[in-house]
């Protein structure tokens, strides 16, 4: 059986994991290529790696040409049935453009599809597009992406959906119930941008009854300038990157999580819920749909009274609450990793490309 070349050049971040998780639970005959060097924990073990980040320009120009020279003279003979590729940036544009003169398949991982509100970049956005017309199946996180792709950019080729699995820093404690008389603490999570709904958020607040809970925590680096919260709201701002120990603390005090989106593709946040098992409120947006099930979470129109009608709800019912919780514990199992990528190994086999 030829091998699958696998090549990430993903070093930080959501996409870093993402990459990490699925090569990592690979089994089947693969020859893997990452960075040197990655600021995330890397669980999975390359066969060679290449300069990208925290070396001289020469350098790493040097280490691309030979990955490039790699790519080609492998592929070319015929060692390698396909690559699977991770990665956007420049350097996965001319691996793709190499793999083309090897005639095998090429799978292109894409997360968002279009650039998000706030976050435009034509350069980013261009390449994108580029590479996706050029691969010959595209790798997808959810159907919600796959079809924004075709309907913005008419790329309607062959695909295959790899959710993202769950996200997971550790054992934490588990939600006391016999508290029956302790207010909820509600946890938005995650890098802050406009399209996140930080403002439907505060706007939503404003017509809920502040007796319903403890507290409401905003913890995320900004990527624009904090707006003006009132007091009476009740509201913490954590404003930076937050290590995976901050992140298992903020979610352990939280009883409810909130992901007042205005757009979304997938999220990776929202896997810690499912996780961690947190009763959560989800604008009824982009992916979510298909990343929650109906009675896994409270499904909210994203606008102002449509939240705080929700937020009241779920704050309201313990029993709610723990409803939802119960169900989560069923639907943690679609999201194993093991699962994802063995499914991914499967379709790449025996696509016909």
């Amino acid at each position: 059986m030829k091998k699958i070349l696998v090549i990430s050049s993903q070093i930080v971040g959501g996409c870093f994991i993402y990459a990490d998780k699925i090569i990592s639970n690979l089994r089947s005959n693969v020859e893997i290529a990452m960075p040197e060097t990655v600021y995330e924990i890397r669980n999975a073990k390359p066969d060679w790696t290449f300069k990208y980040s925290g070396c001289s320009t020469l350098a790493r120009m040097f280490s691309y040409l030979t990955l490039l020279f790699k790519v080609l003279f492998k592929g070319v003979s015929g060692k390698y049935d396909s690559l699977l590729l991770f990665g956007i940036t420049k350097l996965d544009y001319y691996i793709l453009r190499i793999w083309t003169l090897c005639k095998g398949k090429s799978f292109l991982v894409i997360h968002d599809g279009k650039m998000h509100i706030g976050e435009e970049n034509r350069a980013f956005a261009r390449q994108s597009i580029k590479m996706m017309k050029l691969c010959t199946s595209i790798i997808f996180l959810s159907e919600y992406v796959r079809n924004l792709v075709v309907s913005n950019f008419g790329i309607d080729k062959p695909y295959i959906i790899a959710p993202h699995g769950l996200i997971d820093y550790g054992q934490i404690r588990t939600i006391n119930y016999s508290r029956q008389n302790d207010k909820p603490v509600l946890l938005f999570l995650g890098r802050i941008s406009r399209y996140k709904g930080i403002e439907l958020l505060l706007e939503a607040l404003e017509y809920v009854d502040k007796s319903l809970y403890k507290e409401v925590v905003i913890a995320g680096k900004w990527s624009y300038e904090i707006p003006e919260i009132a007091s009476e709201l009740k509201i913490t701002v954590i404003d930076k990157r937050l290590s995976d120990d901050e992140i298992l603390t903020l979610i352990s005090s939280s009883d409810i999580m909130l992901f007042p989106y205005l757009e979304a593709s997938q999220s990776g946040v929202a896997t810690l819920a499912i996780n961690y098992l947190k009763p959560s409120i989800v604008t009824s947006v982009g992916a979510f749909k298909e990343q929650f099930c109906d009675n896994t979470a409270i499904f909210t129109e994203p606008y102002p009274r449509a939240l705080a009608s929700a937020i009241t709800e779920l704050c309201s019912s313990q029993d709610l609450r723990e409803s939802l919780i119960n169900n989560l514990k069923l639907l943690k199992s679609r999201y194993s990793w093991e699962r994802i990528a063995g499914n991914l190994e499967i379709a790449i086999r025996t696509s016909h490309g």
